[in-house]
């Protein structure tokens, strides 16, 4: 949201929508330099902004005060004197809490699939006025403009990868220099995943991962202009209850149990299941 006020907006405010403007062009695998940061920050304040109104010599001294006060991670770029800017673990929760319903919300199981899951022998497409996720052959997709259907882009496996160093920056050296270890691995998102469980990490890595994607979709749902809620309620089982200690036990239950949890994963842990190369031969 922009902010139309003519008065100058508070510090406060200007830190709050800098995190939010990290967030989402980390969701959209944008580039996070401080450069980049700054002109968008500027427009979503609806003024140019000036950091030295609020007595800071330069952007990187404005930076480096939100670093301090917990807010973002700021590092060197790979090339150049700039810097790149992340979003802190404390802000991300933040954030998250600020946009995600409270309760047994989850992101929208179809939303999530179409989003997270690669097929290249298919597109899909949000169509508003049935308001449902569809699926087209590329062959097909020339009739879309016709049809009036909004196109889905699939959060793409380099953009995972840099949420991966993303979440790596908010986490002690230890753990950090382990992770960006693991992604030079040849697999890659399967050895970031045995990384974060060995070293305790994984829930915190799940919730970094569930926040990134729903900030994606998130954008796509501003960028599109769509009147969508994009989460999902779903029920929340005590560990004692009757349906939590209950276990498929019919072939049909299985596959049905299997595939609902499958639709959840994330794509590191979709792209970490071992396939026996005979099950590819069929």
């Amino acid at each position: 949201m922009t902010v139309t006020s003519t008065e100058r907006p508070t510090l406060e405010t200007v830190f709050e929508k800098l995190t939010e403007v990290v967030q989402e062009r980390a969701a959209q695998g944008l580039s996070q330099r401080s450069a980049g940061v700054k002109s968008v920050l500027a427009t979503r304040l609806g003024s140019a902004f000036d950091e030295k109104a609020y007595g800071f010599g330069s952007f990187r001294r404005f930076l480096e005060e939100a670093e301090r006060r917990g807010l973002v991670i700021i590092s060197p770029a790979a090339t150049g004197p700039d810097v790149d800017v992340a979003v802190s673990t404390q802000a991300r929760t933040a954030l998250a809490a600020k946009s995600t319903p409270a309760g047994g919300s989850w992101v929208r199981s179809d939303l999530w699939h179409a989003f997270v899951h690669w097929d290249a022998g298919t597109r899909r497409f949000w169509d508003s006025t049935r308001r449902a996720i569809i699926e087209r052959n590329p062959t097909e997709v020339e009739a879309v403009a016709e049809e009036g259907l909004v196109p889905i882009q699939a959060i793409t496996a380099e953009e995972v990868k840099g949420w991966m160093r993303d979440f790596a920056a908010t986490v002690p050296d230890t753990v950090k220099s382990a992770l960006l270890e693991s992604l030079d691995d040849a697999s890659p998102f399967r050895r970031f995943r045995q990384v974060t469980d060995d070293l305790q990490r994984t829930r915190e890595w799940r919730r970094y991962m569930q926040t990134s994607v729903a900030g994606a979709i998130r954008a796509w749902v501003t960028e599109n202009d769509l009147d969508l809620n994009i989460y999902e309620t779903r029920a929340v089982e005590r560990p004692d209850s009757p349906t939590a200690s209950a276990r498929p036990s019919t072939e049909e239950d299985i596959r049905k149990t299997v595939q609902n949890y499958v639709s959840r994963m994330t794509l590191p842990e979709l792209l970490a299941i071992p396939v026996p190369v005979r099950l590819l031969q069929r």
